[in-house]
């Protein structure tokens, strides 16, 4: 019965104009859909301004596509950006960018350190991994992994980087709100250094991390 199950289907198919593995397409194209529709969601909580063509560019699909995934998943459409000079509650003062008010160049070995998180796809989820830049000589000199982006992730990174070389004399960051944490920047207070952040929606003030990643 298997057998002639198999040829009938075939058969059908041949009479229809259709490929023999059409009845299945939609089941797997629902798979494939409710994992991108996981992927989305996981680079819009890392930036949650992208609209559905800045989605694309980061996962490297198609703008369409992305916008059908997004539509049919229920993916609401980008968070208006807004203007502060203040992080929410929670959060101490944005601090300026100390860098650029004072045209700061990294002198010596650890006069200035760049921190910044990214995140990949492995196994079947996201990772996130947060790094510690050295401006004087280009080199990570700390690092962190782990399955969430927080403060913790962030403060581990800082921590293992002081754990193998003096602090720096400046941190400078983007305005996330793991690096606007009170918990961060109590840290950063504790061990005498100087905070110093990019503008809102200013990447390339943070460059050294940026082009490393």
């Amino acid at each position: 019965m298997g057998e002639a199950g198999v040829g009938f289907k075939s058969k059908l198919c041949v009479f229809l104009g259709l490929d023999r593995s059409s009845p299945y397409k939609p089941h797997t194209q629902a798979i494939l859909d409710a994992e991108l529709a996981a992927q989305i969601r996981a680079v819009l909580v890392a930036h949650p301004f992208y609209g559905h063509r800045r989605v694309a560019d980061e996962l490297g699909i198609g703008k369409n596509r992305a916008r059908r995934v997004m539509r049919g998943a229920d993916i609401p459409p980008p968070k208006r950006r807004k203007k502060y000079t203040k992080a929410s509650s929670g959060r101490k003062p944005a601090p300026p960018n100390v860098l650029k008010e004072l045209n700061v160049v990294a002198d010596y070995p650890h006069h200035v350190w760049a921190a910044d998180f990214t995140y990949f796809w492995f196994q079947g989820r996201f990772y996130y991994l947060a790094t510690v830049i050295d401006h004087y000589s280009r080199q990570i000199v700390g690092w962190s992994l782990g399955t969430h982006h927080n403060a913790e992730l962030i403060t581990a990174a800082l921590m293992d980087a002081v754990s193998h070389y003096q602090p720096p004399a400046i941190a400078h960051n983007d305005r996330g709100s793991e690096y606007l944490s009170r918990h961060y920047q109590t840290v950063c207070d504790s061990l005498e250094i100087t905070a110093s952040a990019s503008a809102p929606g200013s990447p390339w003030e943070n460059g050294f991390q940026e082009s490393f990643y």
